[in-house]
C-alpha cells in the first residue's frame, strides 16, 4: 500500500501546471471537494468491483488516493513534520493533490453508469 501511495505521489509531483506563482492557498472549500472526489470515486469504484472481478485491482490501487488527499491535506495544514510549508512547497503539494484529484474525477468519469451506477 506504501509503495502505491508512493508512486501516486511521484506521479503527482510532474512539472507543476496547475496554479500561477503567488497564488493564494486552496480554501477549505477545495479541500473537502478534493477529499469527496476521491472517496466518491473509490466508493463507487470497489461497489462494482464486487460485481465486475475486472475492476478488483484497479479498486486496489485507487484505494491510495483517499489517503493521498489526506497527506496533502495534512502537509498543507501544517501538520506535516516540518510545519507549515513555505510558498513553493504550499504551491506544489497544492499542484500534487490537484493531479490527484483530477486522476479521481477521471477514473470516475470512465466507469460504465450500466455496471457501475452512480449512488
Amino acid at each position: 500500500m506504501r509503495a502505491v501511495l508512493l508512486a501516486l505521489l511521484l506521479a503527482a509531483c510532474d512539472k507543476p501546471a496547475a496554479a500561477p506563482p503567488g497564488s493564494p492557498p486552496m480554501s477549505d472549500a477545495e479541500k473537502d471537494r478534493a477529499t469527496e472526489a476521491c472517496k466518491t470515486y473509490v466508493d463507487r469504484l470497489c461497489a462494482c468491483a464486487g460485481t465486475v472481478p475486472a475492476l478488483k485491482d484497479t479498486c486496489d490501487l485507487a484505494r491510495a488516493q483517499p489517503e493521498a488527499v489526506a497527506l496533502h491535506r495534512d502537509l498543507l495544514d501544517g501538520k506535516g513534520p516540518k510545519g507549515p510549508l513555505n510558498p513553493e512547497e504550499r504551491e506544489l503539494t497544492e499542484t500534487s493533490l490537484r493531479k490527484i484529484v483530477s486522476a479521481c474525477v477521471k477514473g470516475d468519469a470512465e466507469l460504465d453508469p450500466k455496471t457501475c451506477p452512480r449512488r
